[in-house]
C-alpha cells in the first residue's frame, strides 16, 4: 500500500477515534421520558 492510499485509511480511523472521544465526553439528557401524558414526545438537550 503506497503512502497516499494509506493516509486515507489512517485519516478515517483517526476521525473515528476523535469522534468517539468527543461523544464519550458529552452529557446527553433526555427530558420527558418518565412523563406518560406528554404528547409532544419530550425534548433532548446536549451539553
Amino acid at each position: 500500500m503506497d503512502f497516499l492510499t494509506g493516509m486515507a485509511y489512517w485519516g478515517i480511523i483517526l476521525l473515528a477515534v476523535i469522534n468517539a472521544i468527543i461523544v464519550s465526553q458529552m452529557k446527553v439528557v433526555i427530558h420527558g421520558e418518565e412523563e406518560e401524558g406528554d404528547e409532544k414526545g419530550g425534548s433532548c438537550s446536549v451539553g
